[in-house]
C-alpha cells in the first residue's frame, strides 16, 4: 500500500476535527446494504482510543441513515486525498 502525507493547515485540522467530532454521532447500526453502490470505511487513531466504521452508500439516504455528518466527513477527506475521482462523485 502507498501512503502518501498531507500537510494541513491549522484551519484545515481544526475543520476535520469539528467534522469528525459531528460523524462521532453517526447511527453505528446502521445495516443498510445494496447491489451496487460503494463501501466507505474510516479508521481512526486518536489517543488511546481508535474507531473503524464502515457503511454502505452513506450517501444514499444519509439524512434518513443517520450518516450525514459521517458522509461530509469522507467527501472533505476525500477532496484532501485529490484520488482524482474522474466523475465529482463518491456515491
Amino acid at each position: 500500500m502507498k501512503v502518501r502525507a498531507i500537510s494541513l493547515t491549522e484551519e484545515q485540522t481544526s475543520h476535520l476535527d469539528s467534522l469528525y467530532e459531528a460523524a462521532l454521532g453517526a447511527n453505528f447500526k446502521d445495516d443498510d446494504i445494496g447491489l451496487d453502490g460503494s463501501s466507505w470505511c474510516l479508521e481512526t487513531a486518536r489517543g488511546s482510543n481508535s474507531l473503524k466504521a464502515c457503511f454502505w452508500s452513506p450517501t444514499s439516504g444519509a439524512e434518513k441513515r443517520g450518516l450525514a455528518a459521517f458522509a461530509v466527513l469522507g467527501t472533505a477527506l476525500w477532496n484532501l486525498a485529490d484520488f482524482g475521482n474522474t466523475n465529482g462523485r463518491l456515491d
